[in-house]
């Protein structure tokens, strides 16, 4: 709260500073339990004392002065836009849940995937080719032992096919990286293994052999 690790934090604004994005899930936590709520779209969330708050949807009646040049104000039928989502909440123990709950399903994965990196995609392209992305899910300086550069060792990884070759991509998945930005090639050496910075996303074309 109120930190940024880019930049000295001024807290002017002490409840929309404190205010990330959430993509897909947030969790507040102690030594003992964990409170997840899992979302449906992409929303904003913050969190003070003894507190979880997610925004749905932001309605500003005045020109916020970021470009836009208007109000975010919609007024849908006069009444302002209903925004309905669906969230799912999840509290107990986060290791143990965790465990439990994957032992009863199938997995494709041989082995877990370390505690800091996070399966995004992973998409069959083709007969013999499959869209993977990855991302370490820590940003800098929010966890001693996770927000720091680290590898993620793919072959054997999966059970039902073994990875033949990859080649990085951009984001969107629809160029190789290095041919479009050739002043900042891929850093992927070849050997299977994916180095992630913290907050990082790597996208991969992934060559395959059926098992």
């Amino acid at each position: 709260r109120n930190f940024n690790p880019s930049f000295k934090y001024v807290d002017t604004e002490p409840v929309s500073g404190n205010y990330y994005p959430v993509t897909n899930r947030v969790f507040l936590k102690d030594n003992n339990k964990q409170l997840t709520i899992l979302t449906d779209r992409s929303q904003g969330a913050t969190s003070f004392d003894g507190s979880l708050e997610l925004m749905l949807h932001r309605r500003c009646y005045a020109d916020d002065h970021w470009g836009v040049e208007e109000a975010l104000d919609e007024p849908g039928d006069g009444n302002g836009l209903v925004v309905r989502g669906t969230h799912y909440v999840l509290f107990g123990d986060a290791k143990a849940g965790f465990y439990s709950i994957q032992r009863k399903k199938f997995s494709s994965m041989t082995r877990s995937l370390p505690e800091f990196a996070h399966l995004m995609t992973l998409e069959r392209w083709h007969k013999k080719s499959l869209l993977l992305r990855i991302e370490h899910i820590y940003q800098n300086q929010e966890d001693a032992d996770n927000s720091k550069p680290m590898d993620v060792e793919l072959q054997d990884l999966f059970s039902q096919f073994k990875i033949e070759k990859m080649t990085e991509l951009m984001l969107a998945g629809n160029r190789n990286i290095t041919n479009f930005t050739r002043d900042r090639p891929s850093r992927y050496k070849g050997d299977f293994k994916i180095a992630l910075k913290p907050m990082e996303i790597r996208t991969f074309k992934l060559d395959v052999q059926w098992l």
